[in-house]
């Protein structure tokens, strides 16, 4: 029998074949003393086999914050016109998350 499998790991297969073997050797004679070391094993290793949710990593972003300018523009734009955030941000040479951000009181 081949240990690598074509196309990567299978846990949930591979728990299946593990779970069919221990009950086989479960159900062989109390008297194999083999046959009871590998059903441990077995559920040693069946144990071992959890899936467990992978980390999320955020990468720590430090974007540019904005200027004395840039904000007077965006509270005048808001006040004044009827230009929408998308439409602000680029006219300050900005994004509209943070155009958002200031308006809404957040920076």
């Amino acid at each position: 029998m081949s240990t690598n499998h074509k196309y990567g790991s299978n846990i949930p297969e591979a728990r299946k074949i593990l779970e069919a073997l221990l009950s086989d050797i479960k159900n062989c004679k109390p008297s194999m003393s083999l046959a009871n070391q590998s059903a441990l094993d077995i559920e040693k290793a069946l144990g071992l086999m959890v899936r467990r949710q992978p980390v999320r990593m955020t990468p720590k972003v430090h974007s540019r914050g904005l200027s004395e300018w840039q904000k007077n523009r965006i509270s005048r734009y808001a006040e004044f016109t009827n230009l929408s955030q998308q439409e602000i941000a680029e006219r300050v040479k900005t994004n509209p998350g943070r155009v958002s951000e200031f308006l809404n009181g957040s920076i």
